[in-house]
């Protein structure tokens, strides 16, 4: 996965997202006014989205992009350990940070996306890979925090998502975007594979277009990161639901569910999830994207069975855990 590396442009700033002074005392998870404090060195965005378990009161909480570093001793959980930083993002898109002096491997923890839920069925779950990276001083890393493809209809998706999400079909479920670590931006021809960690997103969960009974029971779910969606159900009369999408993989992309919701493109690709016809969930984005689920089929103009849940996206490296957290991208390093 990993490319050479070049010379890259020595960069003045650890993080250049925002204009929050350094050296802010906050107070950690409720132990306000008891003495234990972290230090927040941050230029970041103040949005008071927590790290992890890392939750921090008053006005200093660890949003996209804040550094905290440990003050005093603290009880386990509040803070980073003595003599590390801890960088977290939570917002989607692209981030950048520069390798301090002296820093020569990064812990890298990302936490792809899940699935868009529809109905009654369960959007896949992303994918959370925890590895350490080696890294050299000034190198510039992307943190892509990938998103969710959501309220989807025959126009697309009012929210597309980040990173690799797949549209869902009309009235169907979008893919969760993968969140990864790269040494390219986004945008320039290899970027994809300049990638060094990706937590895969889950599959977006099917829907039937209209009409049946007992709803709930008619959806495919969405497949976890690296696991194939579900199959739509039974819809009155007993005809098939359309399969659910296969995973992407470690080499390839996950081909979409049956029958196939011609002409749009269902299978997953390097870095893509499927983006699959009406009524059937879009796939993960990842390493290698997820299919997107097999179309529903149509009994009559008002009633069709259950679309397929689209496959999730690959983790890159492939040993990961699922989780529901919201996506992020967390690097710890040592100075």
């Amino acid at each position: 996965m990993r490319e050479p590396r070049t010379a890259l442009a020595t960069a003045t700033a650890l993080l250049a997202l925002g204009t929050l002074g350094l050296g802010t005392t906050a107070y950690a998870d409720g132990h306000h006014g008891h003495g234990h404090t972290c230090v927040i060195n941050t230029m970041g965005d103040h949005n008071h989205n927590a790290c992890g378990n890392n939750t921090f009161g008053d006005n200093a909480t660890t949003g996209s992009g804040h550094v905290v570093r440990l003050g005093t001793t603290l009880p386990q959980n509040d803070c980073t350990p003595p003599g590390s930083q801890t960088v977290c993002y939570t917002t989607p898109g692209e981030h950048i940070l520069t390798v301090p002096d002296g820093v020569n491997t990064v812990t890298v923890t990302a936490i792809g996306a899940p699935g868009e839920s529809i109905g009654g069925a369960s959007g896949g779950r992303g994918g959370r890979v925890i590895t350490s990276v080696p890294v050299f001083a000034g190198e510039i890393l992307y943190i892509e925090v990938g998103a969710t493809a959501t309220d989807c209809d025959p126009s697309g998706c009012s929210n597309p998502g980040y990173n690799g999400a797949g549209q869902g079909g009309a009235f169907a479920g979008g893919g969760g975007g993968a969140s990864d670590v790269r040494t390219q931006s986004v945008g320039t021809p290899t970027t994809l594979s300049s990638r060094l960690v990706i937590a895969g997103g889950g599959g977006g969960a099917g829907t039937p277009r209209s009409g049946c009974s007992n709803p709930t029971t008619l959806n495919g779910a969405g497949g976890d990161a690296g696991k194939p969606g579900t199959q739509g159900g039974l819809c009155d009369n007993g005809v098939q639901g359309g399969t659910g999408g296969n995973p992407g993989t470690a080499t390839s992309g996950g081909v979409g569910g049956n029958p196939p919701p011609s002409p749009f493109t269902y299978d997953g690709s390097l870095g893509q999830g499927g983006n699959p016809g009406p009524g059937a969930g879009g796939g993960g984005g990842g390493l290698y994207g997820g299919g997107g689920g097999g179309a529903p089929q149509q009994i009559t103009d008002r009633i069709s069975s259950g679309g397929g849940g689209g496959g999730g996206g690959s983790s890159f490296p492939t040993a990961q855990t699922l989780t529901t957290a919201p996506p992020s991208v967390t690097i710890t390093y040592s100075l």
